[in-house]
């Protein structure tokens, strides 16, 4: 059964990649700058050195 916390903050793609939001955006935004917050919109994928240790959490 996998582990609920790391179901809500990754998502596995269709082609097997996994991809988590990037860090930084919670709170506290009017002091950081429109590209600091434009470039934290997207996805980030996950290293493969943690990909083997996640993969085991949500099987």
């Amino acid at each position: 059964m996998a582990k609920k916390s790391y179901t809500k903050r990754i998502k596995v793609t269709k082609t097997g990649k996994l991809l988590r939001r990037k860090k930084g955006l919670g709170h506290n935004r009017a002091k950081k700058t429109r590209k600091a917050i434009s470039q934290n919109r997207n996805m980030k994928g996950i290293s493969s050195k943690d990909r083997s240790n996640i993969n085991s959490e949500l099987n």
